[in-house]
């Protein structure tokens, strides 16, 4: 026989023994003990940062949508997570700064808004030359606007995605973000406190037909006002109990800000809630979120019955 056929012959035998050890190896895996990964979770040891844990998020706030005033707010959010992935919360932030908008400020500044006059007392006099001109004057404009005063919500949370975060190869951290809706309340005062409107300098009554009470009136719309609340958010953990919290929240609701009529079907013409608008109540949130209890819990794999 050719020392080549030999070598054949050979291989033959090697690679079907090996064929025969592993398809008997396999076997007495499928019908005997289970592999160490049978049965097992895809994740095992995982931090849960969220279950059954209370957020308490300390905050400053600021309004993004407010035409006339914008409002920064000082207040706090507070979470439960039932799950790790769903949790109810609610929240309270009272207005501090009220830094009147750019459009205010020229509005207000004597060259766009007629100015009444004062000269003889009682209350501003529309000035001839502005008797074509369908603007309030500045004091009924300032008398009727409102600005935010407080804010609040409650609602439910669900947080989608979590992991890890790295930076820079070396530095890692969990992070989550989350959605929110639920149903808002929002507080409103009026923004100029001291101006006194038309109607008010003649003590609610009109002397006669052609007076700025009854082509301009205004009204300041205060009160609280409901609607839907909605946002979003993340966390990026600083330690396994400490959070950075940045949050965009928004509340609609229905309100008249600058206390104008926006309606023609009165005769005489009122201002009242017909006049309110849908208003969107956008704000942008910062805080750090601290967990309770401190320490977070790991998954752990229970042992089977039996075994």
């Amino acid at each position: 026989m050719r020392p080549n056929n030999l070598l054949s012959i050979s291989a033959s035998v090697v690679i079907g023994a090996a064929c025969a050890l592993l398809s008997t190896t396999a076997s007495a895996q499928e019908g005997g003990k289970p592999g160490v990964l049978d049965g097992k979770p895809i994740v095992v040891n995982k931090m849960e940062l969220r279950k059954l844990r209370v957020q308490v998020t300390p905050r400053a706030t600021m309004t993004l949508s407010q035409p006339f005033t914008h409002v920064g707010f000082v207040g706090a959010k507070l979470q439960f997570d039932l799950t790790d992935w769903l949790g109810v919360r609610g929240d309270f932030d009272y207005g501090i700064v009220q830094p009147a908008s750019a459009l205010t400020e020229d509005l207000t500044s004597g060259t766009i808004l007629p100015v009444g006059d004062e000269t003889g007392g009682g209350a501003p006099k529309r000035k001839r030359q502005d008797r074509n001109n369908p603007a309030p004057l500045q004091n009924d404009f300032q008398a009727g606007l409102t600005r935010l005063n407080w804010t609040g919500s409650a609602g439910l949370v669900f947080t989608p995605f979590a992991g890890k975060l790295g930076l820079f190869q070396s530095m890692f951290t969990e992070y989550d973000v989350y959605l929110w809706g639920g149903y808002g309340f929002t507080n409103w005062v009026e923004a100029y406190p001291d101006s006194l409107s038309t109607v008010e300098y003649s003590g609610g009554e009109c002397e006669d037909d052609n007076n700025e009470c009854l082509l301009h009136p205004v009204d300041a719309q205060v009160g609280t006002r409901t609607g839907p609340a909605f946002g979003a958010g993340f966390h990026i953990f600083l330690t396994d109990w400490l959070a950075v919290n940045p949050e965009f929240q928004d509340i609609i609701v229905r309100q008249n800000i600058a206390g104008l009529n926006a309606t023609v079907g009165e005769i005489p013409i009122q201002v009242n809630g017909e006049d309110r608008t849908i208003v969107h109540n956008a704000n942008f949130s910062l805080g750090f979120t601290v967990y309770l209890p401190p320490r977070a819990k790991r998954t752990t794999i229970k042992p089977r019955s039996g075994k």
